[in-house]
């Protein structure tokens, strides 16, 4: 089975089943481990993007700034606090333990600068294109806004 976070955590908690593979701690085969550094995208149209590139930019700089902040230790007690009533896991036996290991998990995914990878985002179109998922191979300067880093 593949499982999405958190449910790894929730293994880990119950010892109920055992990851052979895990994909976030950069396991598993190549082709997959390509993709990362692109795997938390924005996504908006390119005429909206065109069109509007002063609220793109302010989009980019305060996603930025709260990648930055809940990337800093300093602040995960608070990041906890945010989550807490957003993600509930009822009366779970360890439901805080549970979120707050989830939480520490998914940071990473965010880069402090939201960078994004062209070479994971080719990764990603040559997967899909040799699954068959997509039909034709799409040059990642389309995909991604010539602004980001």
């Amino acid at each position: 089975m593949i499982m999405f976070q958190p449910l790894t955590q929730l293994c880990q908690l119950n010892k109920a089943c055992a990851t052979v593979i895990d994909m976030t701690a950069g396991e598993g085969p190549d082709a997959v481990r390509a993709m990362n550094g692109a795997s938390v995208p924005f996504v908006m149209r390119r005429e909206m993007a065109d069109s509007n590139p002063s609220l793109v930019q302010a989009f980019y700089a305060a996603m930025r700034d709260a990648s930055a902040w809940f990337n800093d230790p300093a602040n995960f007690e608070e990041l906890v606090k945010i989550y807490t009533p957003l993600i509930s896991f009822g009366d779970l036996p360890g439901a805080d333990e549970l979120r707050r290991n989830w939480i520490k998990s998914v940071i990473p995914a965010y880069s402090k600068d939201l960078s994004v990878k062209r070479s994971s985002v080719k990764a990603i179109i040559d997967f899909y294109t040799e699954a068959k998922e997509i039909d034709k191979v799409v040059d990642p300067a389309k995909v991604v806004w010539d602004k980001a880093p």
